[in-house]
């Protein structure tokens, strides 16, 4: 179950397990600055579906919300477009007709699972029905990747990424790793349940996350504060859909970001910056001089310069800055930390390098073998 106007007073929201990440996510160069034309960025619209919107669990006022999700998805040059679908088996867990002969559950609206509280909702989105379907006013691209969850008939799924127990994925995580998507852009219904869940999902899968504030809507307010909470917590920001709808040509920071994209600038910097580290030359101004007017001889054309620029001897400059006790061997901080400073995403870098693992040591090759796959990425 996803959003309703059903109402209940019974269940403790608080109690209701949600994924959780505690600690804020450090962010690459200009991580939080909301460009996604500049950017490997998706968009994931959950649940724009008909029992959501006019059927059993109708929301009317997310109506609203459909213009702007189709102004959003036609307009903003996305990498990506998912959109979820709550795909229901009968007598599925959450429905409370399911629970009938219960009378404390039918009371409460609610039951317990495990360690936590499962809603109760009417019943709704079973596969195959014409509530399942995407509202028709939505509009759906051939390129659209449609995420189905709630497929199990035992356990609910808010989350777009993981059902409510955090043990079994939906598959965007994957679909979004094989995209190189570094920033993702939250929209639908509703902002207290699953659009939430999913934004702290992604944001704990280490993608830079923000939720289109204008472009979802909440069951109560009550439960929109608590999930804020948790969208805080994990570091997942708010923007308005005219920031990201606003043209390139009136957006200073959006033409930065596609100015360093087109000219190929982040390798050059990074490359300028091993080699300063390298040769630490005692006028880094004329040393920069003379090494940008060595490209320009050797007819270096900067707009072709890619991240191969970084060769061994750069990457073993940042391995020795990180390599501070001159070990030959780095811990899974600095290893993360090296790999940020090169403006490797930090979506790519977690799959690969646990912090919190203190045992794991990374050797020069073993960084990088990181480092390389990481810089394809830019």
């Amino acid at each position: 179950g996803c959003s309703t106007a059903f109402s209940t007073t019974s269940c403790n929201d608080k109690d209701e397990k949600m994924p959780e990440d505690n600690k804020k996510l450090l962010p690459t160069p200009n991580a939080k600055l909301p460009t996604p034309n500049a950017k490997r960025a998706a968009l994931i619209v959950v649940d724009i579906q008909n029992d959501f919107l006019i059927g059993s669990m109708a929301m009317p006022q997310a109506k609203k919300l459909v213009p702007v999700i189709n102004s959003l998805k036609k307009n903003v040059d996305w990498t990506l477009v998912a959109l979820s679908q709550d795909s229901h088996p009968e007598e599925h867990i959450s429905f409370l007709e399911t629970h009938a002969d219960n009378p404390a559950a039918t009371k409460s609206k609610c039951i317990q699972i495990g360690n936590h509280l499962q809603r109760l909702w009417p019943t709704h989105c079973i596969h195959g029905t014409e509530g399942e379907k995407f509202y028709p006013e939505m509009e759906v691209d051939e390129k659209d990747i449609v995420v189905k969850k709630g497929v199990e008939k035992n356990v609910d799924c808010y989350s777009a990424f993981y059902d409510n127990s955090g043990l079994k994925s939906t598959g965007m995580t994957k679909l979004l790793r094989e995209a190189r998507i570094s920033d993702v852009y939250v929209c639908g219904v509703a902002f207290d349940y699953c659009v939430g869940s999913t934004a702290v999902d992604s944001a704990k899968e280490g993608f830079n996350t923000f939720i289109v504030e204008d472009a979802t809507e909440s069951i109560s307010s009550g439960n929109k504060r608590e999930m804020q909470k948790r969208l805080d917590e994990a570091g997942v920001e708010s923007v308005h859909s005219s920031v990201l709808l606003t043209k390139v040509e009136g957006d200073k920071r959006q033409i930065a970001a596609e100015y360093f994209k087109k000219k190929k600038i982040m390798p050059l910097l990074q490359k300028l910056t091993a080699l300063v580290l390298h040769h630490k030359p005692e006028n880094p101004k004329k040393f920069l001089i003379d090494e940008l007017t060595k490209m320009k001889e050797s007819k270096v054309n900067v707009e072709d310069i890619s991240s191969s620029l970084l060769g061994d001897d750069d990457l073993e400059v940042v391995f020795q800055t990180a390599d501070v006790a001159g070990s030959g061997k780095i811990g899974s901080s600095q290893c993360k930390q090296a790999l940020l400073s090169m403006g490797i995403p930090i979506g790519e870098i977690k799959p690969v390098v646990d912090e919190n693992d203190k045992k794991a040591t990374y050797a020069l090759d073993d960084f990088k073998k990181l480092a390389i796959q990481g810089l394809k990425t830019i």
